[in-house]
Parts: C-alpha cells; structure tokens; sequence
C-alpha cells in the first residue's frame, strides 16, 4: 500500500500544472480513496506504526493538490476538498459497517430485533446458548445482561477481555465507536447516518483514535 500511494504521489506532481482542482478531485477518488477504503475495516485499526508512513503519504497527495508547503498544515486542504483523512476514513467506515450490519436502532432494532425473535421462535437440536445466541444476532443491548437500569442500558455490551489484538480488532472498535455516538444519531436512517457522520468528523480535527472520544458527540 505504501509503495503505490507514493507511487500515485509521482502521478500527482507531474498533473499538478495541467490539471483544474475538479480533475485532481476526480483522480484522487478513483486511485488514492479507493485503495485506502478497501478492508480499511480489518487493517486501520488503531495501529500508530502500521498507518502513521500512510497517513504522511496522503497528507502530501492532498498539499500537492494545492501546491501547498511542506510544513503547512493538511487539515484545512481535507476540508475544503471534503475528503476524509486516513485516521476519519477507518472511523466512518467502522461506524458505516456496523451501523448497517446490525447497530441500526430504528424502529423495532432493525436486524437485531428480527432476528431475535425468529432465534425464539425456531426450534433447534441443540441448547439456544447465550454465547450461539450472541453470534447469530451480532450483539446484545447492556439492559438484557442486567436486571436493573443502567446508565448504559441503551448501548450494546461489550465482553471484558485483555488482549490487545482484541481489543484493536473491529468487533470490540466498531461497539466502542457506536457506543460514543448520542441515541438520537443512531435512530437515523442510514443516507443522514452517514451525512451526520461525516460533516461531523470534517469539522473536528483529530490525530488519533482514541481523541474522537473526548469530542463532543451531542454537537453531530
């Protein structure tokens, strides 16, 4: 991956003088955002050394656009393009993911909720296990593992575990993202989910996973 973003960094400085800035935009989509989106879920987890080379990389795509300097900094030229760093990439498509996969609370929980009550309503050769129950439905909400209300009733639990490769991997990030968000914005359908998501994250520079949680979530 590294390899190619500077190769397409070459591409880049030889358009520079040719090409109107709708162009450059048109480029960068097609053979830069296409390549960091790919699997960004299963790879961009919150792995400082394996992104920080991809991260220089994309920030000197972006300032050649510009003809920016070296020192200058990138952030105002990701948002005047309306493009997503790659550290905003890895949290809008984890957040994007799981949000379809099975997070939605519109209506009756979505997915979660059909599939809990086709689970109760079949009958299986086998004991309905928390643990086969957990796997079939993808998550379970905090209020259904206590017998009292809770804080966090409203948010999807998460099992203790004390690896680090599980708690970087996307089951563990994407309900730690999802749990951030206020219940309001998971209540949305997915076109203003994604809208919501992204304005929100264009606007509130961060230069790390873990500062999206000490933003203000209730301003998204």
């Amino acid at each position: 991956m590294k390899g190619y973003l500077y190769a397409a960094l070459r591409k880049f400085y030889f358009l520079k003088c040719i090409c109107p800035l709708p162009v450059f935009k048109s480029i960068y989509y097609s053979i830069v955002d296409s390549k960091l989106q790919y699997g960004i879920s299963c790879w961009g987890g919150p792995y400082f050394s394996t992104n920080r080379p991809l991260t220089i990389c994309q920030n000197k795509i972006i300032k050649s656009i510009y003809g920016a300097r070296k020192r200058d900094s990138s952030f105002p030229l990701y948002w005047e393009l309306s493009i997503l760093p790659l550290r905003y990439i890895y949290i809008y498509r984890v957040l994007r993911i799981f949000y379809v996969r099975g997070g939605h609370l519109q209506g009756n929980y979505n997915v979660y909720s059909r599939r809990l009550q086709l689970l109760n309503r079949v009958q299986l050769p086998f004991p309905k296990t928390e643990a086969f129950r957990r796997f079939y439905t993808y998550f379970v909400l905090c209020n259904e593992i206590h017998n009292y209300a809770t804080r966090q009733r409203q948010n999807i639990f998460i099992e203790s575990n004390h690896y680090s490769r599980t708690l970087k991997s996307f089951g563990v990030t994407a309900v730690k993202l999802y749990n951030a968000l206020p219940v309001e914005i998971r209540k949305l359908n997915v076109g203003n989910f994604k809208l919501k998501i992204k304005d929100f994250l264009l606007v509130n520079p961060i230069y790390s996973y873990e500062e999206f949680f000490k933003l203000d979530l209730f301003k998204i």
